[in-house]
Formats: C-alpha cells, sequence, structure tokens
C-alpha cells in the first residue's frame, strides 16, 4: 500500500497485510487508471471477467445474471470495452507488463 506523506514528495512504501509488492501495488493503480477510461459497466464487466480486484473471475452467465443480460451481451460488452482500449492506444500503460 502506498501512503503520500504531506510534508514529503517522495512516496513511501509500506508493506500492506496481505504483503502486496510494490510491482503489483503499481500495476493494480495503472489497470484501475485505464479501466477508467471506459464506461462504468464495460469497466465492472472486465473486472468481473478477469479477476480484477478483489473478486474471482466470473463466467459469461454469473456477469449476465447480475447485470440483467444475456451471456452473448455479456461477450459483446467485453468485446467492445477491449478494442476501446485497444482503439485509444490505453494499452501502452499497461504494456510494461505484457511479456
Amino acid at each position: 500500500m502506498l501512503y503520500l506523506n504531506q510534508q514529503q514528495t517522495r512516496v513511501k512504501l509500506l508493506k500492506c497485510e496481505n504483503e502486496c509488492s510494490f510491482t503489483e501495488t503499481v500495476m493494480k493503480n495503472d489497470i484501475e487508471e485505464v479501466l477508467g477510461n471506459l464506461k462504468k459497466r464495460e469497466a465492472e464487466i472486465l473486472r468481473a471477467r478477469y479477476g480484477l480486484g478483489n473478486r474471482g473471475t466470473m463466467s459469461l452467465e454469473e456477469i449476465g445474471d447480475r447485470y440483467n443480460m444475456s451471456k452473448e451481451g455479456v461477450r459483446q460488452a467485453e468485446v467492445k470495452a477491449i478494442q476501446r482500449l485497444a482503439k485509444h492506444c490505453r494499452q501502452r500503460k499497461l504494456g510494461a507488463y505484457v511479456a
């Protein structure tokens, strides 16, 4: 977890209770920043589908039940969200994490 001391401009890294590494914390923040550029529902679908955040992955059916959508509707929303990320070159922010 990162804590900003108002008296200093440096960021101090403190061990979080679940012992996240600095890289994991930065990556999570970058992912959330990128997802913040999507429509709310698109971002929520990607979080649920890929297990981003504090929840596990969900199937198309589970996501559809949550948002009152068909499995195909969820799949199309997922594809559209990924295309929007690529179209706007937002993947550059996350490019350093892809090998």
